[in-house]
């Protein structure tokens, strides 16, 4: 796969997101079969995770805050190989993931297209990975890795305390949603698919509320990603 993907010039993150699209796709017919309209379905919306340590914000690299968002991302499934889908996504992502669009938020495109998301994808992609790129993780924007390391409050000086910047900042997510909001209706009860590549493995964790997806379910479509990615 590793060969495949580097004489086409696809990641391993964009030709997950395929074999995933491809799968959940096959999950929805499945359980549809006699719906005419989910039958037909060329496409499916995928949430997708964004570092966004590249946003516009003030001291952003000493801000010790959480900076993701997710977005959704769709992808036209039918009549494409798994190679033609994931090198669509490729170019999607270079486009979602520049600073002008990556700090839209999942409210605002509700309120703007109606587009909600019932599944969400991260990919991450740990140092100092072997057989599988260690760039292929999801941090498409600015090259930031997923560190191993974590470092508590006490276990730093007062001098390195006094250097963190905790204060708020101007956040895009926070201003532009509704205020008091109770109903959150943009948000959908989801199946959750986390994945990483660890010393040149890939793993890949399922999580859905069980009346959504059943474990049978779940092995299958983790069966379905591993035929379309291996071939």
């Amino acid at each position: 796969m590793k060969v495949f993907l580097r004489r086409h010039g696809i990641s391993v993150q964009a030709f997950f997101f395929a074999a995933y699209a491809r799968a959940y796709l096959n999950l929805l017919q499945s359980r549809h079969q006699h719906d005419t309209e989910i039958a037909s379905k060329t496409d499916v919306v995928i949430g997708i995770y964004l570092a966004n340590r590249s946003l516009d914000i003030d001291r952003l690299t000493e801000l010790v805050a959480p900076t993701f968002n997710i977005v959704p991302l769709r992808v036209r499934v039918r009549e494409r190989s798994i190679s033609e889908i994931a090198m669509a996504i490729q170019q999607d992502l270079a486009e979602i993931t520049k600073v002008e669009n990556c700090g839209v938020s999942m409210y605002e495109i509700y309120s703007w297209t109606g587009v909600r998301v019932d599944t969400y994808l991260n990919f991450l992609s740990l140092p100092g990975t072997e057989g599988l790129d260690s760039d292929d993780g999801i941090r498409p924007e600015n090259g930031d890795e997923v560190n191993k390391v974590s470092i508590t409050h006490a276990q730093l000086s007062r001098e390195e305390k006094d250097k963190l910047v905790i204060a708020e900042a101007s956040s895009p997510f926070i201003n532009n949603a509704p205020k008091n909001s109770r109903r959150m209706e943009w948000c959908l009860p989801s199946i959750d698919i986390e994945a990483k590549i660890d010393n040149g493995h890939l793993g890949i964790g399922v999580f859905a509320p069980e009346d959504m997806l059943s474990q049978e379910e779940a092995e299958k479509m983790i069966d379905d990603m591993e035929r379309l990615m291996c071939g």
